[in-house]
């Protein structure tokens, strides 16, 4: 998928997923840079909280995938601040 940027997250941050017509076919990745630390996280399979739209499609929007990949980047700024 493409790279999304997701600001607020270390000095750059991205999510990436394969989106189909406005529709995330699965759970984003992040991938976040502060100085020489990179922090990122994949999910292992479908299980997570993240809203599923039942369209023909499936998936979840690009707007939910944005408010997942924001809350899943917190993580990394709680990893940046601890090693900090």
């Amino acid at each position: 998928g493409s790279d999304h940027p997701l600001p607020g997250i270390g000095d750059t941050a991205v999510w990436a997923a394969p989106v189909l017509s406005d529709v995330v076919t699965s759970a984003p990745t992040v991938i976040a840079h502060k100085g020489a630390v990179t922090c990122t996280v994949e999910s292992a399979g479908q299980r997570l909280t993240i809203p599923v739209d039942t369209g023909p499609l499936g998936g979840s929007t690009v707007a939910e995938a944005v408010a997942f990949a924001t809350q899943t980047g917190a993580l990394c700024n709680d990893i940046f601040a601890a090693i900090a």
